[in-house]
């Protein structure tokens, strides 16, 4: 039998985690660090991505997927690009970003890491 994975469900599609997602929302907002480890397909993403959706009142959560990095500064660049996409937080810091577009202005190259290669070359 062939196992099909399909896409992180989220909204009245994930059913049941209620409690675990209140457990983590009591983790964070005592200031605590998170680390969900399972085998795959277990619905770690689905959890996350219900974070993301369906923040509580005064989080913006950012989800990042880093799978493919293979160095500090690649992390590091997908992470900052997916912050500066949330509308959240350019509202709550004022932030006017040029970057914020699926693709940097001509001549920019975002989040240079000495640890990796740009995320864009130069045009």
């Amino acid at each position: 039998m062939e196992s099909v994975a399909g896409a992180p469900v989220v909204g009245e599609d994930l059913f049941g985690r209620e409690r675990e997602l209140a457990h983590i929302w009591r983790m964070l907002e005592r200031g605590a660090h998170v680390l969900m480890t399972a085998p795959k397909r277990v619905g770690k993403t689905c959890l996350m991505r219900e974070m993301e959706c369906d923040p509580r009142n005064g989080w913006i959560v950012v989800y990042a997927d880093v799978e493919a990095c293979t160095e500090p500064g690649d992390i590091i660049a997908e992470i900052l690009g997916e912050i500066v996409k949330k509308e959240e937080f350019k509202k709550s810091s004022g932030m006017k970003c040029p970057t914020c577009s699926a693709r940097p202005p001509d001549g920019l190259t975002p989040f240079r890491s000495p640890y990796s290669r740009p995320k864009y070359a130069q045009q």
